[in-house]
């Protein structure tokens, strides 16, 4: 998860939601079941932030670590960066 991790916000896990105050219990059985209950969801409403602030980025010119940015990314721990499942038509996904 190291390499993983990103700055914004306080859940660094690309995968769950699990929170920086957490980390120090990685691998213990509480760890597996939060990360279990707490995984990340590729919904409507993250694709919706992600591209809210990716609009900001790449057509308004506002930097990534800007206080417009962050209010919306922030929150969630999310990355201003489309996941490809996301991108391909449910059918083709199975």
């Amino acid at each position: 998860m190291g390499q993983a991790q990103h700055s914004i916000g306080n859940q660094p896990c690309p995968r769950c939601l699990v929170e920086k105050c957490n980390i120090r219990e990685f691998g213990s059985k509480a760890d597996l079941r939060r990360r279990e209950t707490l995984e990340r969801i590729d919904d409507g409403l993250r694709q919706f932030d992600v591209e809210a602030a990716r609009k900001l980025i790449y057509t308004k010119g506002v930097r990534v670590n800007s206080e417009r940015v962050k209010g919306i990314l922030g929150p969630k721990s999310l990355v201003p960066t489309r996941v490809s499942v996301s991108l391909v038509p449910p059918m083709l996904c199975h």
